[in-house]
């Protein structure tokens, strides 16, 4: 009896110390945008404000039901952050996304319009970590949980990661892509995840990382496009059409995609970029709220509201500020319309015409489509061309969706395994 109390002893010994080190894979698409930070973790979507506020110091989180926190970490990051892409490797403390917003902190955004550069800022690489971060924990807690074990023994999670990302075709080259994705994949990353009762270290390292253009991912979704999904399903009964991913293999197709601080009008043909068409412009949504902010925070007698808040605002229908958001910016939306169609067509002319599908998509998409949804149809029926105009249920998330899509799909592998036969 002895031998066998000693024996189970030594057993839970040895499990709790291989559980207080865990190693977690991940698959990510990863869509840093403007506005909002729409980012896909083995399936998992997450859709956060894509920005961030520096803390000096943690708030007082005692009082918060742990298990609560966690399962909604996502809206609850509060990371610490040692890399040496960031400040030379001097560690921050960070409230991120919807965390930031609802703190009243000051909140670090990519700027609209001109000086908006994802390639320069630390947005992308702060708020990638803390997503990663986060959903590392609370998987290995979730997972802890329906184990009946104890989550006290979580220590420290190893991350490994695939991820495919993007930046704009304005700033997209060879030479571009390889340095964004060496901000992440030459570096071992430390985050550590605080929660009301500890803090937990995560160590992240990408195993590769591909950096398309955008829009590129957009080919990757619709291809493998499945019967039911709202995209498909408009585009069919749109033009009385019976058809599948298998319709979008070969076809030239000219995006429209409208964001907060740009849109862009590249030309696919069929999973091809064409170089010769990276026409971007400084036309978005945050542009319309920008030109109307301040006269809607002296109307309405606020203090501070940002950016993030009326784009918030105009999406939440409960919002107490919803109505006169949405009115106040429909002027600046047309004005914003008329410029983007204005460059769709440009981009068509220079096509010859010769353009399979017109497809809009985009987070900006979706308050301007009453702006551009009807002259876009009569400019398609003109030329000989069709309009897919991305259903607001999957035109935020489509670049993260395609994203995803490369990611665990058999490019992405190949490409993976001569970088890794490369290293050795």
């Amino acid at each position: 009896m002895l031998v066998f109390l000693l024996q189970k002893g030594e057993r839970n010994y040895e499990r709790r110390t291989k559980m207080s080190k865990f190693q977690v894979d991940l698959s990510v698409g990863n869509d840093n945008g403007n506005s909002e930070h729409d980012i896909i973790i083995n399936g998992d979507i997450i859709r956060q404000p894509n920005v961030f506020s520096i803390i000096r110091k943690l708030p007082n989180l005692e009082e918060l039901n742990e298990e609560w926190f966690i399962s909604n970490i996502e809206d609850n990051l509060i990371t610490s952050i040692s890399t040496p892409i960031l400040n030379n490797g001097t560690p921050s403390t960070y409230y991120i996304g919807n965390y930031a917003v609802k703190s009243g902190s000051l909140l670090r955004n990519i700027e609209v319009g001109a000086f908006n550069s994802k390639l320069d800022s630390d947005i992308p690489i702060v708020n990638t970590l803390s997503q990663l971060a986060g959903y590392a924990v609370k998987k290995v807690y979730l997972e802890d949980l329906e184990g009946k074990e104890t989550n006290k023994v979580i220590e420290k999670i190893n991350v490994n990661a695939d991820m495919t990302t993007a930046l704009p075709v304005t700033q997209y080259n060879h030479k571009t892509g390889k340095i964004f994705a060496a901000k992440f994949l030459d570096y071992t990353h430390k985050v550590t995840v605080h929660l009301p009762t500890k803090s937990i270290e995560v160590i992240i390292s990408f195993n590769y990382v591909k950096v398309l253009p955008e829009s590129i991912p957009v080919i990757f979704y619709l291809q493998g496009i499945q019967e039911g999904d709202p995209i498909i399903h408009n585009f069919n009964e749109q033009y009385n059409l019976n058809v599948n991913g298998e319709y979008f293999k070969g076809k030239r197709i000219l995006h429209v995609a409208i964001g907060e601080g740009t849109t862009e009008y590249p030309l696919t043909e069929d999973i091809r970029f064409n170089p010769n068409f990276i026409e971007g412009s400084n036309n978005g949504i945050g542009h319309a709220i920008e030109s109307i902010l301040s006269d809607f925070i002296k109307t309405k007698h606020l203090v501070k509201f940002s950016r993030q808040d009326y784009s918030i605002a105009i999406k939440d229908s409960t919002n107490r500020n919803h109505e006169d958001a949405v009115t106040m910016l429909e002027i600046p939306l047309e004005e914003q319309a008329e410029t983007i169609l204005r460059y769709m067509k440009k981009e068509v002319a220079k096509a010859n015409n010769d353009v399979d599908i017109i497809c809009v998509h985009g987070g900006g998409s979706i308050p301007m489509r009453d702006f551009i949804y009807k002259d876009l149809i009569a400019f398609c029926n003109a030329i000989g061309t069709k309009a897919l105009y991305i259903p607001s249920e999957k035109a935020v998330t489509l670049e993260a969706l395609g994203m995803y899509e490369f990611t665990i799909g058999p490019i992405f592998q190949a490409l993976k395994e001569k970088y890794m036969n490369q290293k050795e």
